[in-house]
């Protein structure tokens, strides 16, 4: 074998080996990062009221309305700054005093403040096209 045959068949080793490493690392870095997820860090304020820090759920967008008298408690944790506990407490007061008569009423739910009910109330409606 000559020189150059040597020189080709070696190169060409090299090269094959390169390409099965990194298909090898690429196939295990997929195993171990199979699962996506959209992180975006919660608020403290977020955290407390029992939202996930990484935040999966689905937010809610630009027009997309909530109707306070039928959204469970995945959907009311769509709203901003709305945790696990917060749409827990969202149903219970629904359930012990019956459907909210406007947006606005939410605002008697312990823990929804001012500042909150800004944030939320232009995704909220009661059921009543409001």
């Amino acid at each position: 074998m000559s020189r150059k045959t040597a020189l080709i068949v070696s190169f060409s080793l090299l090269l094959l080996f390169a390409l099965l490493l990194g298909i090898s690392l690429l196939v295990r870095s997929g195993r171990e990062g199979m699962e996506v997820r959209t992180q975006r860090k919660a608020s403290a304020e977020r955290i407390l009221q029992g939202g996930d820090p990484l935040e999966t759920a689905a937010p809610v967008m630009p027009g997309d309305r909530i109707d306070i008298n039928a959204a469970d408690a995945e959907t009311l944790q769509r709203l901003p700054g709305i945790g696990e506990k917060l749409a827990g407490a969202i149903l219970a007061y629904r359930d012990a005093n019956g459907p909210f008569p406007g947006p606005e009423a939410i605002r008697n739910v312990e823990g929804i403040g001012e500042e909150l009910y800004s944030r939320i109330s232009p995704y909220l409606t009661a059921g009543d096209g409001s």
